[in-house]
């Protein structure tokens, strides 16, 4: 089961969330070129609007299941088999929260840090942020892929211009991993679809994300609360145990009363 926006929020809340960064991104690129302060401001106050647009979705998280929540999914590329899915669980929740917040922690903390090229900076910051939620917000892997793969373009740009001294090497390194590991998913993601197509029937790229984890997270949450009730039982039992124990110091001087007497 799944929770669709419309019920939740009443509006596309994980796409507004999700594209807003990019689109003061957008912005800033578009009107404000020469204009400090403005373009400062833009992606600081883009960047609280994504936050407090992520604590409002926390506060109308149903807690207590294990579904997707804010769903949204819409046909992309029929011939393909791809959906633009993007839904959350407890855990991505929280980790788009935590994203939006620190992007407001970084933008303040290079507020006058960063000298060169600061409209390219910020832009970055954003980018990077859009390609974040993204990944975490993905429920389709090939959205999950192109999400993966737009924000490791900011983060090389990120280290390369404006990192520490050894930057070039950093970000060359950062290029060859990165790269690397994306083209081994790329062929892992590809090789999942195939081998369900043919023998499963899973025909997209959603179904078989679907079919390979809901099974582990429907596990995983089952195990937690059935732990968590085997905590409860066993504290409840040991702690009447204990109640009805005697302490031997106290069986000892009960004796020597009943002697004295």
């Amino acid at each position: 089961m799944e929770f669709g926006f419309a019920e939740q929020i009443g509006f596309r809340a994980l796409t507004v969330l999700t594209f807003l960064p990019a689109v003061g991104a957008l912005i800033m690129l578009l009107f404000m070129r020469k204009r400090e302060n403005a373009y400062k401001a833009t992606a600081l106050v883009t960047a609280l609007v994504t936050f407090a647009l992520s604590l409002y979705m926390l506060t109308q998280f149903k807690t207590g299941t294990a579904d997707f929540q804010f769903v949204e999914n819409y046909l992309w590329i029929p011939s393909m088999g791809i959906n633009y899915h993007l839904g959350v669980d407890g855990i991505s929740m929280l980790l788009i929260l935590l994203t939006s917040f620190l992007s407001v922690i970084a933008i303040l903390g290079s507020w006058n840090y960063v000298k060169d090229r600061q409209l390219a900076f910020f832009i970055s910051l954003l980018l990077l942020e859009t390609g974040m939620i993204g990944v975490f917000a993905a429920m389709d892997l090939f959205v999950f892929y192109v999400f993966w793969e737009v924000q490791l373009i900011p983060m090389y740009f990120l280290i390369g211009i404006w990192g520490g001294e050894r930057r070039i090497y950093a970000a060359l390194k950062f290029f060859l991993f990165t790269f690397v590991g994306s083209v081994l998913m790329l062929v892992a993601i590809i090789g999942v679809v195939w081998w369900y197509s043919k023998n499963a029937g899973v025909t997209t790229f959603e179904e078989v994300q679907r079919t390979v984890y809901a099974p582990l997270d429907e596990m995983v949450f089952d195990e937690t609360v059935s732990s968590n009730k085997h905590k409860s039982t066993e504290a409840t039992t040991n702690g009447t145990a204990h109640a009805g124990e005697t302490n031997p110091a106290d069986a000892d001087e009960q004796d020597k009363v009943g002697a004295a007497r």
